[in-house]
């Protein structure tokens, strides 16, 4: 009889410690919960400072786009300035040939050099008319500039929603 009331109050002894031990797992399991949710507020906080920086990176790319928009405009003005000096030439030329023509009328030697700046004109309408397809490919690059400030731009807007997306990961994680 006493035999089977010390094995009763053994077993209730081991009931206890292995209750105290399950207890004290619990105690170290909320511990881990909560360093893991500060880990996961730190990877939110993480993931933030990487949108921001993502965010600088669309800003510098739209500062750059800005500026392959000036340097397209700066190659439509040197195209515009070489259309100029083309027409310039042109009448250059045509002023050549008639000094040559003048000169023909006075003589064979003459009239050969007004063929010579017949030849010279007709090169200088070359030139200018490829000084115009110089500034349509200005206006074209400059179009493509102007795109690829709006991929910028959306690039940018995207960097946005990933803080936002950061965010709301932080608020989970805390």
């Amino acid at each position: 009889m006493e035999f089977m009331a010390f094995s009763m109050a053994f077993m209730a002894l081991l009931t206890a410690i292995v209750a105290s031990l399950m207890a004290f797992m619990e105690f170290f399991n909320g511990i881990c919960g909560i360093f893991n949710a500060i880990y996961g507020s730190f990877n939110g906080i993480c993931g933030n400072f990487n949108t921001i920086c993502g965010i600088f990176d669309g800003i510098y790319e739209i500062f750059i786009g800005i500026y392959c928009i000036f340097s397209g405009i700066d190659s439509i003005f040197n195209g515009i300035c070489g259309i100029v000096n083309g027409i310039k030439n042109c009448i250059y030329g045509f002023a050549n040939d008639i000094n040559g023509i003048a000169i023909g009328i006075d003589g064979i030697y003459g009239m050969t050099n007004g063929i010579y700046g017949i030849y010279g004109m007709i090169n200088h309408i070359y030139g200018m008319i490829n000084q115009i397809y110089g500034m349509n490919n200005g206006i074209y690059s400059m179009i493509n500039y102007i795109y690829g400030m709006i991929n910028h731009i959306y690039g940018m807007t995207n960097g946005i929603y990933g803080i936002i997306n950061g965010i709301y990961g932080t608020t989970n994680g805390s």
